[in-house]
């Protein structure tokens, strides 16, 4: 099976605050071209294969100036931003194996090789599934997993603006890396007409990227210097309820999780909630099939509010020329 996909995001802000104003772009393009096979050498075995190519184009830029004497802001140009572009290859394979009537397992290799002019990175991102049949509606599933992550969204710790830029790896930049482990308890009721599960799952994070502390935006499209490195952990268990038969069907699920980072150069070296951590997360999604011709459905959903922490004084740099008039 092939596929091809294009992505193309651009964000553009501007902000102002007394006689300076602020502008941040940032984008990111992707042309993706995709390729898989299925190989069937017993009952026993399913083999998966496949190859995936992408381009990437990232714009960032951000700048902070004083306004000029007329008041006139000009509008972020895209085709003024120095671009950057890179080229990621990956390889993988899978297999589904069935070892016996009670016990199967999933297992596979990808292998990433991300590419610029100047450096490249090789990456090995094992993965296992393995699942245990305790009886005919229940079975208990465990997986580890390692995963990386070559383009980088850096959020702003300065402002609960959407201030986050996409930024490439680099020689300074190393790919984001990542383990997690699953365990999860799976079952079905009433004839299948139900199914549940509860899941557990704990992360750890390498090569975390954040601005560096007190660190103001300048125009550059390498903003590498600026940057910060840690490490980030993410744990939590996820609750899963789902009606399968019937004219009223639907699912609800909830998840209550940590994300927290660590950098020596941040908060003193302590940890501190990343950006995305959500506490809480509730779905309820329900489908009505009034007759053969008219189906109704509904969706809530609810999540905790982005973790910030309010400032607790200021101080005066005269002679300084940002968004912040001198007060930092």
């Amino acid at each position: 099976m092939e596929s091809f996909i294009y992505n193309d995001y651009h964000l553009s802000l501007t902000t102002t605050q007394d006689k300076y104003y602020a502008q941040l772009c940032t984008g990111i393009r992707d042309v993706n071209l995709k390729t898989d096979i299925s190989y069937f050498p017993s009952s026993s075995h399913s083999i998966k294969a496949g190859v995936n190519y992408a381009y990437s184009t990232l714009f960032p830029s951000t700048t902070s100036a004083k306004i000029p004497s007329g008041g006139n802001i000009n509008k972020p140009n895209l085709d003024s931003i120095q671009r950057i572009y890179s080229s990621l290859v990956s390889f993988y394979v899978n297999d589904d194996i069935t070892i016996s009537e009670k016990l199967s397992a999933s297992v596979g290799l990808r292998v990433p090789v991300f590419i610029k002019s100047d450096m490249q990175y090789l990456r090995y991102e094992p993965r296992a599934t393995v699942k245990y049949q305790l009886n005919d509606v229940t079975s208990v599933k465990a997986a580890y997993t390692i995963m990386n992550q070559f383009q980088h969204l850096v959020p702003s710790s300065t402002a609960s603006l959407p201030t986050d830029i996409w930024i490439s790896s680099s020689k300074i930049v190393k790919p984001e890396n990542s383990q997690q482990i699953d365990l999860g308890l799976f079952k079905n009721f009433n004839g299948n007409t139900f199914e549940a599960s509860i899941e557990g799952y704990y992360k750890t994070m390498n090569n975390q990227v954040l601005f560096k502390e007190g660190a103001q935006s300048i125009q550059s499209a390498n903003i590498d210097t600026k940057l910060t490195f840690g490490k980030g952990y993410s744990y939590g268990a996820e609750l899963f309820i789902k009606k399968n038969v019937g004219r009223l069907t639907g699912w609800v699920s909830y998840t209550l999780s940590w994300t927290n980072q660590k950098f020596d150069s941040l908060n003193y070296g302590k940890q501190f909630p990343f950006t995305y951590d959500r506490r809480h997360n509730l779905s309820i999604v329900g489908t009505y099939e009034l007759n053969k011709r008219w189906t109704f459905s509904a969706a809530f959903v609810f999540t905790s509010g982005a973790a910030f922490t309010l400032p607790t004084g200021r101080a005066n740099v005269y002679g300084d020329g940002s968004l912040y008039d001198g007060t930092y």
